[in-house]
């Protein structure tokens, strides 16, 4: 009943007089002070006691006269000290606004919501997303970024993911986003925190909130990952994303202060072999798993080694056999690029040196050659480079020359065959290095089940098919991507229009098996 008489009063001081005018009534509006519109229900489940923000639920009075207000999502930021530590998730409390007259229509002052809870008035943040019609992209944009910070997530500290050498942490994050919002493709998130400030925080909490803007692009909205942070004690702690893609930060410095900070974070393994040290000219070679978010960075290299003493190589061999690899960039004004590659261990820093090959390298070839001196072992052969950079094979017991070093690049043996690069172009070999495929592909990659995925660049486009042990074409060049024959069928991918594009498993004939996308 007294809700009524609420809302009866409310539409008698909305209501136009017929003998009023239109700025006569907008300035009568305006006058209004506030008055109850709802009842709002606070989420405990998104109820965060670091910040006291809050989504809020808000039942709206059926009052005549007033437009609905078109946002989806309100929230509030709660005081602690007024809170008192207690709230009570249980009860409705309420809603309170002023209004502004457009012609006969009535509108609620979405920048003067109230919520009363526990005697104090807390400012209802509206939340927008939907694109006005009176609104350009820009506009839109900007609102949107103006909306500030909102929880994103949460995110766990896990302490046997910190690296003490580099001071970085990969972080556990739990994504908890509004439906209209897009999380960017990322490889992880992490921090760069020193080890008694984590320790802290892992021993207070493993588990935090993260905080971020949002931001419009391409019509779509997006988490900005130039803005994650926490909370803790007053004071913020950065979040980086584990990304290289610039349209994934609203402001550009952000995206130049994250990849620098990338630095910290293990870019890939290193995999060393006590038979790969060259004693004469004190040089350690090995191959490098690289994680997936280098991809643009070290496509084009290969000849990873180190320049060591016996000394200190045996120290590393003491300490274990693989390392992780942390690349330094190299920011210029219109590029990014590898300044330095370190391998970082438990007793200094060893800077990486290799070479950069004119042909394309494939994901795929980099890790395999990562794991190419452990399958090669296998077979009593073990890859080599010459002083001239040519590459061989010898056997790995007798260290006796078995392929000759005379091609560019060699790559590993499967299906008893082996890529070899010659004057930038491939062809395979047999183990006893006769050259049973001309080279004269743009790319290949190794043989699965009697087939191999090719390259071809036209007009600057990278398209992928597969020939067979005879070199003949058996799918045509038509794909983005090419995976290897497995059980039959090889994961292929196909760009649509816009960026978009179509994941395919084919047969051996390019026959198209399943559809993913």
């Amino acid at each position: 009943m007294a809700i009524r008489l609420e809302i009866d009063k409310l539409e008698n001081a909305l209501k136009r007089d017929p003998f009023e005018d239109y700025k006569e009534y907008e300035k009568r509006i305006l006058n209004i002070k506030s008055m109850p519109i709802g009842k709002g229900s606070l989420s405990e489940s998104d109820f965060d006691s670091e910040t006291g923000f809050c989504y809020i639920k808000i039942q709206w009075y059926g009052v005549n006269y007033i437009e609905k207000i078109s946002s989806k999502y309100f929230f509030c930021v709660l005081s602690k000290e007024n809170l008192n530590g207690y709230i009570d998730f249980s009860s409705k409390y309420d809603v309170y606004a002023s209004f502004t007259a457009v012609g006969d229509k009535v509108y609620i002052n979405e920048d003067n919501v109230m919520i009363s809870i526990n005697g104090y008035d807390y400012k209802v943040y509206c939340m927008n997303l939907v694109k006005s019609l009176f609104e350009d992209e820009e506009q839109f944009g900007q609102r949107i970024r103006n909306m500030g910070e909102i929880p994103i997530g949460k995110i766990r500290i896990n302490k046997y993911k910190y690296d003490i050498k580099s001071k970085s942490i990969i972080l556990e994050v739990m994504w908890n986003i509004i439906d209209e919002v897009i999380v960017p493709a990322v490889y992880g998130i992490f921090a760069v925190i020193d080890s008694s400030e984590i320790k802290k925080l892992y021993e207070n909490n493993m588990e935090y909130t993260l905080y971020g803007k949002l931001m419009s692009l391409n019509k779509k909205i997006k988490i900005d990952m130039g803005s994650m942070n926490i909370k803790v004690d007053n004071s913020e702690i950065r979040i980086y994303a584990i990304t290289i893609n610039k349209n994934d930060f609203y402001d550009e410095n952000n995206f130049r202060e994250n990849l620098l900070k990338l630095n910290c974070t293990s870019a890939g393994r290193a995999k060393l072999n006590p038979a790969s040290y060259d004693y004469e000219n004190s040089m350690l070679s090995f191959g490098v798993t690289w994680k997936k978010w280098t991809t643009n960075f070290v496509s084009n290299l290969c000849s990873f080694f180190i320049k060591i003493s016996r000394d200190e190589v045996k120290k590393l061999f003491m300490g274990g056999n693989e390392y992780d690899i942390y690349i330094n960039f190299k920011i210029e004004e219109s590029s990014i690029t590898i300044g330095k590659i370190i391998m970082i261990n438990f007793y200094k820093d060893i800077e990486v040196k290799f070479r950069i090959k004119d042909e394309e390298v494939s994901m795929q070839e980099m890790i395999e050659a990562a794991i190419s001196d452990e399958k090669c072992e296998k077979l009593n052969l073990m890859r080599y480079i010459n002083e001239k950079g040519k590459y061989g094979y010898m056997d790995s017991t007798e260290r006796k020359v078995i392929i000759e070093p005379k091609f560019d690049y060699i790559g590993i043996f499967t299906d008893e065959v082996a890529r070899v690069n010659i004057n930038n172009a491939w062809g395979f070999i047999d183990k006893s290095g006769k050259v049973i495929i001309e080279p004269k592909f743009q790319h290949v990659r190794d043989f699965h089940e009697g087939f191999a995925a090719f390259m071809v660049k036209r007009f600057g486009v990278k398209k992928w098919g597969y020939i067979n042990r005879e070199g003949k074409v058996t799918v045509k060049p038509i794909y983005d991507e090419a995976g290897d024959f497995r059980s039959g069928i090889a994961n292929v991918r196909l760009k649509k229009p816009f960026g978009e594009s179509k994941e395919l498993i084919i047969d051996c004939n390019g026959k198209i098996v399943s559809i993913n996308g």
